[in-house]
């Protein structure tokens, strides 16, 4: 999920440790909300319920959109991202997030300006592909 507060005009993202990339990035990486569907969740109420647990912004359905979904890698894996975008205000803010601790999420948020957010993106800084791709679907949204 990716989000955008327009009471502060600024991206709203996780920062957090990634086990499996710890040998190649020397530090903690940031990112958009992401979580595993749960049984017999749809995509749509999973990117609510992470957003919710991970950065504490209640989420309206109705200013949610899917912007794209793909497969991350289709010759290794299964795995199907559904990358969605809503918009918040800081009314919606509920709680601290942080992630779950019986998770063992550990996670920190990031508000960043948007333009720090596309200076991130065309120097090529954001190391993680769905917040990637994200990105690039929100700036051409917001260039037409």
């Amino acid at each position: 999920m990716l989000i955008f507060n327009s009471d502060t005009n600024k991206i709203v993202l996780t920062k957090q440790f990634r086990y499996a990339i710890s040998s190649e990035a020397k530090e903690n990486i940031l990112e958009i909300v992401a979580g595993k569907t749960g049984n017999e969740e749809d995509t749509l109420n999973t990117a609510i319920r992470e957003t919710e647990e991970e950065t504490g912004y209640r989420i309206h359905p109705e200013k949610t959109q899917l912007l794209y979904s793909c497969f991350s890698s289709p010759g290794y894996s299964s795995e199907r991202f559904f990358i969605y975008y809503t918009e918040v205000k800081n009314e919606d803010k509920i709680s601290q997030g942080g992630g779950l601790k019986e998770e063992h999420e550990f996670i920190e948020i990031v508000e960043t300006d948007i333009n720090e957010f596309r200076q991130m993106f065309l120097a090529g800084n954001i190391m993680d592909a769905k917040t990637y791709i994200a990105a690039f679907h929100f700036f051409q949204i917001r260039n037409k």
